[in-house]
């Protein structure tokens, strides 16, 4: 079961849609239907497209060596730079990141691919290159799979932009600066592209899930 939102306001369900469509392509009878409705209009709140901030990690880039990286931007035309400024924006709107300065930045690109919406992303590489790395021991895979596979149900559960629910040491938000043709900008929040991003998210799901046995034999973070 998919929950959509209206393109107007991202942060308005169209619920009402979502359990006509689901009530016709589903197996669910009518009083099963309306017990759903009930349990998901009670959790309202938990359903959002805006990121919330987790208390469980914060996230800290530590380097192999003290180096600064001050990179320019890249060359981008005036359509690009119209589609970064509302990515931008709509990033400021969410205080996931916020005009500032920094002595460390990276570059962002616009990402533009056949089929897709263009995509915002920084260049983290040479910062990458010289941070130490962190190790996160991911669950086995096969085993997973096995317990997933004798299920009676299988529930997916997709955090709302997960990497932004993580925020971000004052030394990260420094080093993880990104600079464009019209500004700099420094993260409050874990960006995508950051050599240990996906380890501090594992350890983010592992921690959340932890003393969940009774209800979650499996989990495997994407």
């Amino acid at each position: 079961m998919e929950i959509s939102c209206v393109d107007c306001n991202p942060n308005i369900l169209d619920l009402e849609e979502v359990f006509q469509d689901y009530g016709e392509s589903s197996n669910m009878n009518d009083d099963q239907i309306a017990q759903m409705k009930k349990l998901v209009w009670k959790y309202m709140k938990c359903i959002s497209n805006v990121p919330g901030k987790t208390e469980l990690v914060i996230h800290d880039i530590e380097l192999s060596e003290e180096q600064s990286i001050l990179s320019k931007p890249y060359r981008t035309s005036p359509r690009q730079n119209a589609i970064l400024k509302t990515e931008i924006q709509k990033m400021l709107d969410l205080k996931i990141i916020e005009i500032g300065f920094s002595d460390c930045t990276s570059p962002m690109i616009l990402v533009e691919a056949p089929g897709k919406d263009p995509r915002p992303c920084i260049d983290y590489r040479n910062l990458n290159k010289i941070t130490k790395t962190k190790f996160f021991p991911l669950p086995n895979i096969e085993e997973r799979i096995e317990i997933v596979s004798s299920a009676q149900y299988i529930t997916v559960l997709d955090l709302s932009k997960g990497y932004w629910q993580i925020p971000l040491t004052e030394r990260a938000q420094r080093l993880a600066a990104f600079v464009t043709n019209f500004g700099t900008y420094k993260p409050l929040r874990m960006p995508f592209g950051l050599k240990n991003a996906p380890y501090e998210f594992s350890k983010m799901v592992y921690q959340l899930l932890e003393g969940c046995e009774e209800y979650v034999r499996s989990s495997i973070p994407r």
